[in-house]
């Protein structure tokens, strides 16, 4: 491995390390890239900090061949 040391001038970097500055933006979620193991330059991940079982943040598993999990035990 090689660590390098940068130094940047740039005033409009949005820190998506840091949730509260996103929050403050009014954002829910973000987009990224996807760096799974065998998967394609097109692959996405959307990362959410901020969800619920309603709109405007609903978030729900669409699960019609009841492949999930129906109890925590197997998620261990």
């Amino acid at each position: 491995m090689t660590l390098c040391a940068y130094d940047v001038d740039c005033e409009d970097i949005l820190d998506l390390t840091d949730a509260a500055t996103l929050v403050a933006f009014g954002t829910a979620a973000v987009i990224v890239p996807s760096f799974a193991t065998g998967g394609a330059s097109t692959d996405r991940n959307v990362v959410f900090w901020d969800w619920a079982a309603e709109p405007p943040h609903r978030v729900r598993v669409i699960d019609g061949e009841h492949r999930l999990p129906r109890d925590a035990s197997s998620w261990r």
